[in-house]
């Protein structure tokens, strides 16, 4: 997504097998750790001093999508 920083570590599936920006085994401790986050539908989060902040984006997996509604909740994040 442009809108997000440079610096944003992305992780995703690729088919059945989750890859991205860090290790596996680390995004599956996150996914287990923190409920919020759900394994198939697309979030953003942040993780600063200690604390995580996150959104989700289930708008992203419709057809009818709001970009408007994706930039708010993703500002958010970023101004956490």
């Amino acid at each position: 997504m442009p809108i997000l920083p440079k610096d944003t570590l992305r992780v995703y599936y690729e088919g059945s097998k989750l890859v991205g920006d860090i290790k596996r085994s680390v995004a599956i401790e996150l996914i287990g750790h923190y409920q919020g986050i759900k394994v198939n539908s697309p979030s953003i989060f942040k993780i600063a001093e200690d604390k995580i902040y996150l959104e989700s984006l289930p708008e992203l997996m419709d057809s009818n999508i709001d970009l408007n509604s994706i930039k708010v909740k993703i500002n958010k994040i970023i101004n956490a």
